[in-house]
């Protein structure tokens, strides 16, 4: 008898935190500010991922006072505010709570997919 194939798995949010990291250092925006485990990001309005906050952890204040600071961060920095967080994760669920939603406007589609394998 044929043995289907494993569905696909989601990695774990600690792996997933940890990749987003190690991706937001390897390809820093121009201007980056922590906000707690937050990273306020701007880069003069080139690319969304380097002009939004990447939510990968506890911002050190409640999620609304955190997003107020996203908003104020990109007035500042005259980018549009935005937050990225990984899809499912406490953040998401957090954020979508204080009323954001997903950019279906945004030209190259709203979610983004980080691919990983093992490398000989």
């Amino acid at each position: 008898r044929a043995v289907p194939p494993a569905p696909p798995r989601r990695a774990p949010l600690a792996a997933v935190t940890r990749l987003e990291g190690l991706c937001a250092d390897a390809w820093p925006a121009q201007v980056e500010r922590p906000l707690g485990e937050w990273r306020l990001r701007a880069a003069s309005g080139y690319t969304g991922r380097a002009n939004g906050a990447l939510a990968i952890g506890d911002p050190g204040m409640p999620v609304a006072a955190a997003l107020d600071e996203v908003r104020r961060f990109a007035r500042e920095h005259g980018v549009e505010p935005r937050v990225q967080v990984p899809v499912g994760s406490p953040w998401d669920h957090a954020v979508a709570a204080q009323g954001w939603v997903l950019n279906v406007g945004h030209a190259r589609g709203a979610e983004v997919s980080v691919l990983v394998a093992p490398a000989a």
